[in-house]
């Protein structure tokens, strides 16, 4: 069970690159407060949809197990994390140790990291792999990256590639810090975002939409937006003419609340019901391959132009030419 440090096991650590550097950012201006004092900063600009970095997880473990009880279940994923973690390299098991644990803070003598442990730092850092029923994955650099509710990145799990692939969601300049969203993923106000924040993460969310709150009318916008979701695609037949005018006020709506950029990943929905929309309901194919053609700009500059759904969206474009 010893940790294995033969030179043939491969060290992962944050990624370096000439965009982008960790910063101590516990005294920072719009600070999550979740206790993580490292953040991710932009040492150049990035434009919406550039590609920020690529990472490969350093821990993949099975989430869920069959068990006959949930204390069986916990007690399997607590086994394959403590092997996932004996398995790392000495650097690796260090850095992996160096991040934030959310239930864990509460510090024992002057070293920050006593009390933490790796299923700590995993059930806090880690991301479900996409469509990987049953695993997440931890990111060294990508669990680095503090919370916005508007964030100017965005992360997308790239099974192709086997690697998180962070795209900018919006212009970033030089010395920004480079922000994605933990959650929730549905359009909800101030207060309640900030509850599922403190519930999932145990921090009070302070980013700039939540300092806002409703004083420019922000909440509002959320619950409209949130409202459109849901009753949009009642309308996809039989009031197609409504839904199409729903749509685009939900893209106006994203765009007055700083998420709506054309190459940013919020779009991509509300723009594939406009697609339907018209195909379905209004059957004016011109028309839905405009919605197409912007919801593949949307996908390629948040996930990727190879990735599968940027792929079968451009051969539905194909075949509507």
């Amino acid at each position: 069970n010893a940790r294995r440090a033969n030179a043939s096991i491969h060290h992962h650590v944050p990624a370096t690159s000439s965009g982008f550097e960790l910063f101590s950012c516990s005294d920072s201006d719009g600070y999550d407060g979740r206790g993580q004092q490292v953040g991710v900063r932009a040492t150049r600009p990035y434009g919406a949809g550039e590609e920020i970095l690529r990472e490969r997880p350093c821990m993949r473990i099975c989430t869920a197990h069959a068990a006959r009880s949930s204390e069986e279940a916990e007690s399997k994923f607590e086994s394959a994390l403590r092997d996932g973690f004996d398995s790392l390299s000495s650097v690796t098991a260090a850095a992996v140790m160096d991040l934030s644990s959310y239930n864990e803070q509460e510090f024992d003598g002057d070293t920050d990291n006593a009390a933490r442990t790796p299923q700590g730092i995993f059930k806090t850092n880690s991301y479900k792999l996409g469509d990987e029923v049953g695993y997440g994955g931890l990111f060294l650099t990508v669990a680095r990256m503090n919370h916005s509710c508007r964030p100017n990145a965005a992360h997308h799990w790239r099974p192709d590639l086997h690697m998180m692939v962070v795209h900018a969601a919006r212009d970033i300049g030089v010395g920004e810090e480079i922000c994605t969203c933990y959650g929730p993923g549905e359009c909800r106000d101030t207060e309640a975002r900030r509850s599922f924040l403190r519930e999932r993460y145990s921090f009070e969310c302070e980013c700039d939409m939540c300092t806002e709150g409703n004083d420019a009318g922000g909440d509002d916008r959320m619950a409209a937006i949130g409202a459109f979701h849901d009753t949009i695609p009642l309308y996809i037949h039989s009031k197609p003419d409504e839904a199409i005018r729903r749509v685009d006020r939900c893209l106006e709506l994203l765009t007055e609340q700083g998420i709506g950029h054309p190459k940013g990943p919020y779009v991509a929905p509300i723009l594939h019901y406009g697609y339907q929309i018209c195909l379905a309901g209004l059957h004016d194919e011109v028309r839905a391959s405009s919605y197409l053609a912007r919801e593949l700009v949307s996908i390629q500059c948040s996930q990727g132009p190879g990735s599968y759904k940027a792929i079968d969206l451009q051969r539905l474009l194909h075949e509507m030419e």
